[in-house]
């Protein structure tokens, strides 16, 4: 997970045999209310391994700093224009013509602070 600020942090999703169940811990979700990462206006993207396992031509993945990165330089992906630019400029770090695993990514945008 990526929030606005470029913040990183990995989350173990429990596996449903055919189904992805996304889920966040309260204790994180209030880690990040009192660190002013999580309130209104702010964000957060939620991906899977395929967004952060991508490779270059040298075999560096991108790993979870470097999608900070992207989302830091770039902008948070909060309209499908920007969602599709950060998906471009993945694809253009591995220098592939097509993504080697799946990539899914969920960009959350807080309204009101909970």
């Amino acid at each position: 997970m990526v929030s606005e600020q470029g913040a990183a942090d990995g989350l173990d999703a429990p596996k449903v045999k055919g189904y992805l169940v996304l889920t966040v811990h309260l204790d994180f979700l209030r880690e990040q209310l009192q660190e002013g990462l999580v309130g209104s206006g702010k964000g957060l993207l939620f991906f899977t391994d395929g967004a952060i396992e991508i490779t270059d031509s040298h075999g560096k993945m991108l790993g979870s700093e470097g999608l900070a990165t992207l989302v830091s330089t770039h902008g948070f992906p909060d309209t499908e224009q920007k969602m599709l630019q950060l998906v471009e400029k993945t694809l253009l770090f591995s220098n592939d013509i097509r993504l080697p695993d799946d990539l899914t990514l969920l960009a959350v945008r807080f309204l009101a602070r909970p």
